[in-house]
């Protein structure tokens, strides 16, 4: 697969979502498989805390967050 060069991975998934929302983009043995429709949403819900937080547009943020889909 082609990645666009230099496209950020929020811009990525907000792509796939818009394009092929009920794509699985994640699967997890013995859990339902998260959509590229879900994912999205979850993309744009983190942005919105850390806009809340003060985070601006190339301010560099480290997100760690534990395996799985949660």
């Amino acid at each position: 697969m082609n990645y666009p060069v230099f496209r950020h991975i929020p811009e990525l998934v907000a792509r796939q979502a818009a394009a092929q929302p009920q794509a699985v983009a994640l699967e997890e043995e013995g859990k339902p498989a998260l959509r590229y429709g879900e994912l999205g949403s979850l993309v744009l819900s983190l942005a919105a805390d850390l806009h809340e937080a003060g985070v601006q547009r190339r301010d560099r943020v480290a997100v760690v967050i534990p395996n799985g889909r949660e």
